[in-house]
């Protein structure tokens, strides 16, 4: 058999230059090319060997053992990263990019013209097949809407033939060119084209808009033997696609073939410029940050949008990193770009770098909103939960952290209102809440502390938590002089089985409110049963706020035992002591107050309360009678109202004593 002895056309998919072999001698016994250098890669041909000539002087020929190329300089073997990108002849496709393309003497519009005219030439039950024909000619011709339309039109009407494992990952990569990753990754990751080196390249693609890097590098090794097969514009995007997902997967020395795979094919504008644009990654990648910032720099002088928003964006972070430009700098840069590319992964990285920085910045409310947007937007990165998490910890601080302090109640409560929904589950998410209510009713904004909490307690919690901020709620409306809303706060239905603490004081919560109300008996009688002392500081308020003197010197008596003689009196159990000479005073028990002045005045010297004391209780320290102590004890009766019990429930909700589970 003789080698055909006119030339031979070939038209190359990669580049679409026609090429030439001219055989001079009869298989078999040597296949002389005098064309070039070969590249290893072979290129589709009719009958033996097509190599692509790159530099004169190059002679190959057949061998017992194979081909052998020699040249008259020597030869320039390729690495191991280029001969990975020269294994397509090994490879399994689906994908027939030089068939699908059509005869290169035939004009684009004379064979789309063709392939309709043989659609329309057969019966309606046998298109399926010419359809897809048209279907692959719009595809390989980078015409992603125009193949998706024919193949719904197959789907429409031969459900069965659409089934097809080609026509499924066609229709995948048409959609992911076309912007419609949802239907993208509907058809990519079916697992009938599982193990497809063809689809890996897609899937990751598809991996890269999603940003998760590490399944694009994986993806696109698993595929990559078939770039060199591709058209210049699917090769070029799915080479620098390939060459990003490796870089950032620490892979940067096998990007480089991908680099060049673009380079080298008289690229677009914007595929030269994202090529620049990795190559700086892979710059600094290595540790050569100068010559990253320079590459950086030129590609933003190119006036290529997507590459120049990115560019700009790594050289911003890569001089915030090294100290080269201030935080508020790196802000304002890349505040600047945020409008500049928006859709995909890179989105996402700007977003996510200008919120950490707004955070750290001390500015929560923006980078909470930056981050939101990342989160709301994106909601499928891989790094989402992260962001997610971070945002809750920012969140928190303003709260519970170190910074709580310096953020003013009413900006706290704003920014609860708008990021409400980063309020954690559990106890966590209570501690914030009950620090915020606190901050407000420190500040008399009893009111906004009502909403916060009955806005928890109506629509956001269950269970014990319910309990414990209906029981807060209800503290807050006493405190506003609102007891019939206190009651109301604690008749929410909760839980049974409440922990003993919780639903002991809850009790007591709603014994003052009744008492408030002048419904004296029930408050009382709520109370039956309770022997604890904050069962007694209660009565001994509701004693007090009717003015029961007599009954309420006994609960004081109850509530604190005489001292030793040389104990000291707490602060809170002085002040008791003086309420109850108060009481002794006008109940005009002067026995009492003789008892009283004996077992507690020297423990009551040198209190704060050591004058007033001697006041009420009928000493003015020399031995004499004052003139009218109860006078002196209406007064302390007029501005003291017992809130003890109220400040001691608040502290142990807040410290989570209340309804503790042992």
């Amino acid at each position: 058999m003789r080698a055909p002895t006119q030339p031979v056309a070939f038209v190359d998919p990669d580049v679409g230059d026609r090429l030439l072999v001219v055989p001079t001698v009869e298989i078999g016994r040597g296949l002389n090319v005098e064309a070039g250098v070969v590249d290893f890669r072979a290129l589709p041909s009719l009958q033996g060997l097509v190599l692509r000539p790159n530099a004169d002087g190059v002679v190959a020929r057949v061998a017992p053992t194979g081909i052998e190329v020699t040249g008259l300089k020597g030869l320039l073997l390729s690495s191991d990263d280029d001969r990975r990108l020269g294994t397509a002849g090994s490879v399994h496709r689906l994908f027939d990019f030089p068939w699908w393309w059509g005869p290169a003497q035939e004009s684009f519009l004379d064979r789309r013209s063709e392939l309709e005219q043989k659609i329309a030439d057969v019966a309606p039950s046998a298109r399926s097949q010419p359809r897809l024909a048209l279907a692959e000619f719009y595809f390989a011709h980078g015409y992603a809407a125009e193949t998706l339309g024919v193949l719904d039109a197959i789907e429409r009407d031969d459900p069965t033939f659409a089934a097809d494992r080609l026509l499924r990952a066609l229709k995948g990569a048409a959609a992911l060119l076309d912007g419609d990753t949802e239907t993208a990754a509907q058809e990519l990751r079916r697992p009938t084209l599982d193990g497809e080196p063809e689809v890996a390249l897609w899937r990751g693609a598809l991996a890269v808009h999603d940003g998760d890097w590490v399944d694009a590098a994986k993806q696109f090794t698993d595929g990559v033997g078939l770039l060199t097969l591709y058209p210049k514009d699917m090769r070029n995007r799915l080479a620098l696609e390939a060459g990003e997902a490796l870089i950032r997967t620490d892979q940067a020395s096998a990007a480089g073939a991908f680099i060049e795979l673009v380079e080298k094919g008289a690229p677009s504008l914007g595929d030269h410029a994202m090529a620049q644009y990795l190559t700086g990654l892979q710059l600094k990648a290595e540790g050569d940050l100068p010559r990253a910032l320079d590459r950086w720099q030129s590609v933003a002088e190119m006036g290529d949008r997507p590459s120049r928003a990115r560019a700009l964006k790594d050289r911003t972070m890569a001089l915030f990193d090294s100290g080269k430009i201030s935080r508020a700098d790196a802000i304002q840069q890349l505040d600047a770009l945020r409008f500049s590319w928006r859709g995909d992964a890179f989105e996402f990285e700007l977003l996510r770098s200008l919120g950490t920085l707004l955070l750290a910045d001390g500015d929560v409310r923006r980078g909470l909103d930056v981050l939101s947007q990342a989160v709301d937007n994106f909601p499928h990165q891989p790094d989402i939960v992260k962001v997610k998490q971070q945002m809750v910890d920012a969140f928190a601080s303003v709260f519970t952290g170190k910074i709580a302090d310096q953020v003013s109640p009413l900006k706290a409560l704003a920014l609860y209102d708008e990021f409400k929904d980063l309020v954690p589950q559990g106890a966590d998410g209570e501690a914030i809440v009950r620090h915020l209510a606190d901050r407000l009713i420190a500040v008399d904004l009893l009111d906004d502390a009502d909403a916060l909490l009955d806005d928890r307690v109506m629509h956001r919690l269950a269970g014990v938590e319910k309990a414990r901020a209906a029981t807060e709620l209800a503290l807050i409306r006493l405190l506003d002089h609102r007891p019939d809303a206190a009651l109301k706060a604690l008749d929410v239905a909760v839980d049974a089985g409440l922990p003993a603490t919780l639903a002991r004081q809850r009790e007591q919560l709603r014994a003052r409110s009744l008492a408030d109300l002048g419904r004296v008996k029930e408050a009382l009688a709520t109370l039956d049963g309770d022997g604890s002392s904050d069962a007694d500081r209660m009565r001994a308020d509701i004693y007090w706020k009717t003015q029961a003197w007599a009954d309420a010197a006994q609960m004081f008596e109850r509530l604190v035992p005489v001292p030793a003689a040389d104990a000291k009196l707490s602060d809170g159990d002085a002040h008791l002591v003086l309420n109850w000479a108060a009481a002794l005073t006008l109940a005009g028990d002067r026995a009492g107050l003789s008892r009283l002045n004996g077992n507690f005045g020297p423990a009551m010297a040198p209190t704060p309360y050591a004058n007033a004391f001697r006041l009420v209780a009928g000493d003015d320290g020399d031995g004499s009678a004052v003139t009218d102590p109860r006078e002196r004890a209406k007064q302390l009766a007029e501005i003291s109202q017992l809130k003890d019990f109220a400040t001691q429930l608040r502290n142990d909700l807040a410290s989570n004593k209340a309804g503790a589970v042992n």
